[in-house]
């Protein structure tokens, strides 16, 4: 489960950039598959890309 500590600094961080909690997190789910993916590229160029 989430504790309320991540729940605190989550909205500290949306309300600090301007958005919605729903864009953040879908931004942040965004960057954060992109980068997984980026590190999985056998080919360091491919990863830049």
């Amino acid at each position: 489960m989430i504790s309320n500590r991540d729940k605190e600094t989550y909205n500290e961080v949306v309300e600090h950039y301007g958005g919605n909690k729903l864009s953040f997190g879908l931004k942040f789910l965004k960057n954060w598959f992109l980068e997984r993916l980026a590190n999985s590229c056998p080919i360091p160029s491919w990863r830049a890309k």
